[in-house]
């Protein structure tokens, strides 16, 4: 072909010089003597490059025979880019084609990044016994397609595309039995994700791939793939996110690394475009690492600039491995990838070991060792090759799986304290809760008296200035009162003891109670205050209507509070149709009061928050009404929102839903001082308390209301009084020394006479935990300290009837 390819240029170069007068005996002027060297020239050259093929060969051959096992085509490689890609084989083996081939000159053929098309072809002439069996197989091409021709030359012979058989490792073609002669094998290859770096060589072995390095590349990627799918059930377990994220890395990343296997491409079925989906692998890979170290160094926490940082980067690999199907050089951004985010990572360990942050040494130890195992991938994304040891598959493959080890034990080491940090915190809260349930109780003894002090003095003679501190004693009874039920409130919620009720009660009702405990406040400051219902009147619902009187009282009492001039509202209104048994109430206080800055409103619901250290001061309050009204509408199922602007008030609002109740209860009597018995003197109330005050106040407010009281100081007394006296009702401490209110119940009960005896529990412990245990020990009622008579009178109705 080459000699045929020559002759073809020399017909051409006469044929051009039609004025080659030197074949002419006639004279020559100057110009046609200049014509005239320049054609023996071009003369001298085309012979010595028609004696260069015919006698050397434009292509080099490389011989086969019986004493070699393996040809490398060192430097006998010819390539001709294709950059239209349409090129048939028959084409470029034409010996008119008007592209000739041009030699590498070196043992790889290496474009670099590129999506044209290339022909490769080398020429060898064999002499090896006809038996021998010869493969082809081209190097480092990995997953690109390629299409291999073997052609004998020889009259009438036709190419011959060749087939890899299924076992081979990526590349390798069985020629068919070899004649003597020469032989061409010509290779067409395409850019296509990766760089092109192609090499060819002859093997006389049958190269299949070896045993054991195949074993263990199904071990490693086997081993990664369980590890994977490990981290995903313990996630699915724990609802711990690094395990997650973790999972989800390990399984694109074995993805990505089957490339260097052939795994998918001959033992599994796969798309004739797979190769396409490998940078995809990748950067899937590369953002859940993204979106793993970004919870695992808790970057929020602490760097939250380099947080957002990295909530970037994950999007534009998430948005990358989207379109990177349909785009070219995957390989190009999936490395960029790589080290992009590598270096990010770095960065921000080294930025959290400056200020004191420290992980543990699985961490570095990850990092050290995956940096040794991406360099030459991502080297090689570049269209480069480093000639190291690393570049062995079976090697990079071993660092890979050495480095998941080491991220999976980090994150193993990382949920461990986490799961102590949270242990600690739980342990903490409910140190601070019980103290806060026993200081509540402590407080509710002393507050008891302080509340019976107050009510006995209404009932003497007063002059008026003693019935004003009066007046201020009961306000400031009130509202430390108030203090201590929302510390227990705090405890209650965050120990997850408060039960909401399920009862019966009419909306409008509630509402007007409302207006009535909060208008003597605004009118004070001269506040106009409404409260703007549009709900049908009567609307009973079923709920928690004391919570709900609650929060709406914490809001209006804020409102209130922080107005000077202007307004204050609360608006109700329906927020949808009502149906199916069930309303969608919006409950909304406004306000024209100081408003909230943007800062102010970020920490507003945390426990004991102030908008700023004045406001105690100026104000007043602990802090504690806003976080126990968002806690009880989240219990509700809604949630406490806030609008708010510095100088023009705030609207708090949230929406709840409720159950229609069809039968409406019958309304309870009013309760008065003549709702008692006419006999009351007649009846004998025992109270037993081991506290000398709760016993003083307690008997002397029971003998305003007419009654006969016997006081003892403890339950063994209780059991002697009983066994010789018959009274009408016990009131029964709950916590005394020696023996209880529970025991001393319990045998109470076991008299005969005392069987139907009412039993109501006194005790400082608010919680529905005691309320629970009174019941179950024979207790008939329940009865908070401190107390007020009009508490009194509805239970002495209730059971003295």
């Amino acid at each position: 072909m080459t000699t045929r390819f020559w002759r073809k240029s020399w017909r051409n170069s006469v044929k051009n010089n039609a004025n080659m007068r030197w074949l002419c005996p006639c004279p020559l002027n100057n110009a046609e003597q200049t014509v005239a060297q320049t054609s023996l020239l071009q003369l001298f050259v085309w012979c010595c490059l028609w004696f260069s093929a015919t006698g050397l060969g434009a292509t080099p051959v490389e011989v086969l025979n019986d004493q070699q096992t393996q040809v490398h085509f060192k430097t006998h490689l010819d390539f001709l880019r294709d950059p239209t890609g349409q090129l048939t084989i028959n084409e470029v083996r034409a010996p008119l084609h008007d592209q000739p081939f041009s030699n590498t000159g070196t043992a790889v053929f290496a474009p670099g990044l590129t999506m044209d098309a290339f022909w490769l072809r080398v020429r060898f002439q064999n002499q090896s016994s006809p038996w021998q069996r010869w493969y082809i197989r081209v190097h480092d091409m990995e997953e690109s397609p390629l299409q291999v021709y073997w052609w004998h030359d020889s009259p009438n012979a036709a190419p011959r595309l060749l087939t890899p058989d299924p076992y081979f490792h990526y590349h390798i073609y069985a020629l068919p039995p070899l004649a003597q002669g020469d032989h061409w094998v010509y290779v067409r290859l395409q850019g296509s994700v990766d760089s092109i770096f192609a090499s060819l060589e002859l093997v006389q072995q049958e190269a299949r791939i070896h045993v054991n390095a195949l074993l263990l590349h199904a071990v490693i990627l086997a081993g990664l793939f369980a590890l994977g799918l490990y981290n995903l059930l313990l996630f699915v377990s724990l609802r711990e996110k690094g395990y997650g994220w973790l999972g989800v890395f390990i399984v694109f990343a074995v993805l990505e690394m089957s490339r260097y296997t052939g795994f998918f491409h001959h033992y599994l079925w796969v798309i004739p475009e797979y190769y396409r989906l490998y940078p995809v692998f990748a950067l899937l890979a590369i953002a859940s690492f993204t979106a793993f170290f970004r919870h695992f160094l808790e970057l929020a926490h602490h760097l939250p600039k380099v947080d957002w940082l990295f909530r970037g980067v994950f999007w534009l690999f998430i948005a990358s491995a989207v379109s990177l199907p349909w785009l070219d050089y995957g390989a190009l951004v999936s490395g960029s990838g790589v080290i992009l985010i590598s270096c990010l990572t770095l960065l921000a360990i080294i930025r959290l070991h400056l200020i004191g942050i420290r992980f543990m040494p699985n961490l570095y130890w990850a990092f050290a060792v995956l940096m040794a195992g991406i360099i030459p991938i991502v080297v090689d994304g570049f269209g480069l090759r480093l000639i190291t040891p690393i570049n062995s598959t079976t090697l990079v493959l071993v660092v890979i799986f050495i480095f998941l080890l080491l991220l999976s034990n980090a994150q193993a080491d990382y949920t461990l304290r986490l799961r102590e940090q949270v242990a600690s915190a739980n342990a903490a809260n409910k140190a601070k809760s019980d103290f806060l349930t026993t200081m509540s109780h402590e407080l509710r003894t002393p507050m008891n008296a302080l509340v019976g002090t107050g009510t006995l003095l209404r009932h003497t003679v007063l002059t008026p200035q003693q019935q004003d501190y009066v007046d201020k004693l009961d306000i400031a009874a009130k509202h430390m009162l108030g203090l201590v039920n929302d510390i227990l409130d705090v405890a209650r919620i965050e120990q997850r003891e408060l039960i909401l009720e399920q009862i019966p009660f009419e909306l409008n009702a509630l509402l007007h109670e409302v207006h009535t405990l909060c208008a003597e406040a605004a009118n004070a400051k001269q506040l106009p205050f409404t409260i703007n219902s549009r709900v049908p009147a009567p609307l009973w619902l079923q709920g928690d209507p004391t919570r709900l009187k609650q929060i709406l009282l914490n809001l209006l009492s804020n409102a209130i509070k922080f107005t000077h001039q202007g307004y204050v509202m609360l608006k109700v209104h329906e927020e949808t149709a009502a149906s199916a048994g069930c309303m969608q109430l919006t409950f909304a206080v406004s306000d024209t009061g100081i408003g909230l800055t943007a800062e102010q409103q970020r920490g507003l619901f945390q426990p004991f928050f102030q908008a700023d250290s004045s406001t105690s001061r100026r104000y007043g309050g602990s802090g504690l009404g806003l976080v126990i009204s968002q806690q009880l509408v989240q219990r509700m199922g809604g949630n406490l929102e806030l609008v708010s602007h510095t100088g023009k008030g705030s609207r708090f609002f949230f929406t709840l839903n409720f159950s229609l109740v069809e039968t409406p209860p019958l309304e309870a009597s009013p309760i008065d001082d003549d709702a008692l018995p006419a006999h009351t003197q007649d009846l004998c109330i025992l109270l037993v308390d081991d506290e000398p005050l709760n016993r003083f106040f307690g008997g002397e407010l029971l003998k305003t209301l007419g009654l006969s009281v016997i006081t003892v100081d403890s339950g063994a007394a209780a059991l002697a009084l009983l066994q010789q006296h018959t009274v009408d009702l016990v009131f029964m401490d709950v916590s005394m020394p020696e023996m209880d209110g529970y025991e001393t119940t319990q045998r109470i009960r076991e008299f005969a006479s005392a069987s139907d005896l009412p039993i109501i529990a006194l005790t400082a412990h608010a919680v529905a935990e005691v309320r629970e245990q009174c019941f179950a020990a024979g207790m008939d009622d329940f009865l908070t300290k401190p107390f007020d008579k009009t508490q009194l009178q509805q239970l002495l109705q209730r059971w003295l009837r």
